[in-house]
């Protein structure tokens, strides 16, 4: 799985990251209104991996790449 967009969240989810439309202490919620849970040795991993996917999200168009 690409890891500019999947990330193991806990031993037993690996999350795609374009579908999650809600971040908790504990879980992710998808769009669709399914939950995984962050294992507390991934959360700041997590937490810094999704801001980078954000900002490639957004910021993919202005830098013509």
């Amino acid at each position: 799985l690409p890891k500019n967009t999947f990330f193991r969240t806990h031993r037993s989810f690996a999350v795609n990251m374009h579908y999650i439309s809600e971040i908790s202490d504990n879980c992710v919620t998808f769009v669709n209104g399914e939950k995984a849970l962050i294992s507390r040795s991934h959360f700041d991993e997590f937490i810094d991996a999704y801001k980078k996917f954000i900002d490639n999200l957004y910021l993919m168009p202005f830098l013509n790449v």
